[in-house]
């Protein structure tokens, strides 16, 4: 997501008609909590979260996605839900390209 106040991170699984987890079948559903939880801990460790928060939620599009996102205490929407908390701060470039490369150098290793 595109919001500096936060690392968030949207997975979004390749599977035509994906709705919600039960509808996976249990290969598809065991990768996606596992990739989930392999991007959790990479995020933790960049961002040095206090907590990470991951969720499949959201109703503005039905196409399955889960939510990775590293909080700190003290942030904006701490100690709360992210959603509808101020308004999101877009990254400038030279940190979405930083934040983009650190994830790409530990999720591929």
């Amino acid at each position: 997501m595109n919001d500096s106040r936060y690392w968030w991170l949207v997975l979004v699984p390749e599977i035509d008609g994906a709705v919600e987890w039960h509808h996976l079948d249990d290969h598809a559903r065991r990768h996606l909590f596992d990739v989930a939880t392999q991007v959790a801990r990479v995020l933790e460790n960049l961002a040095q979260a206090d907590k990470m928060n991951i969720a499949a939620l959201g109703n503005m599009v039905r196409q399955l996605h889960v939510h990775v996102i590293a909080r700190h205490e003290g942030d904006a929407a701490w100690p709360g839900p992210v959603w509808g908390r101020g308004d999101m701060l877009a990254l400038d470039a030279p940190t979405r390209r930083a934040r983009a490369q650190a994830l790409r150098e530990h999720l591929l290793a």
